[in-house]
């Protein structure tokens, strides 16, 4: 094995770390890149996918966020707590759920995948946040 090859899988053992590390429970590994190395950036869902003023919120702050070069995904396929626990387990950094809030004041739920935080953020300065993170 050359020195590379080592370096790439000294990288990958840092990169994955157990919930359990994290929050004292036993839970299995995650991956946790660095935001800029991970495979996406961010994660937008409804948080009712049968209501179709959340959906086509959430789709077009994916479309975007990918519009200023942030690599984002829209999922509806399950639970807000299974979605957040599969971008956990792809190392996705943020998570942002649109609910009904978001519908009246234009706030999304921002979520961190390492500190597990939630906060509101503005609509209008959502991309530029994500962006500043993410370097």
């Amino acid at each position: 094995m050359d020195d590379a090859e080592a370096s790439k899988i000294e990288v990958m053992k840092k990169g994955t770390r157990s919930r359990g590390e994290d929050r004292g429970g036993a839970h299995p590994n995650r991956a946790a890149p660095p935001p800029a190395l991970g495979t996406l950036a961010v994660a937008v869902f409804p948080l009712k996918r049968n209501e179709p003023r959340l959906v086509e919120l959430a789709r077009s702050i994916k479309r975007d966020l990918q519009r200023v070069g942030l690599r984002a995904v829209y999922d509806d396929t399950g639970a807000i707590g299974k979605l957040y626990r599969r971008q956990d387990e792809i190392g996705t950094p943020w998570c942002i759920t649109v609910d009904f809030q978001s519908l009246e004041d234009k706030t999304v739920t921002v979520r961190d995948r390492d500190s597990m935080q939630q906060e509101r953020a503005p609509l209008g300065e959502l991309g530029s946040t994500l962006l500043a993170r993410l370097r």
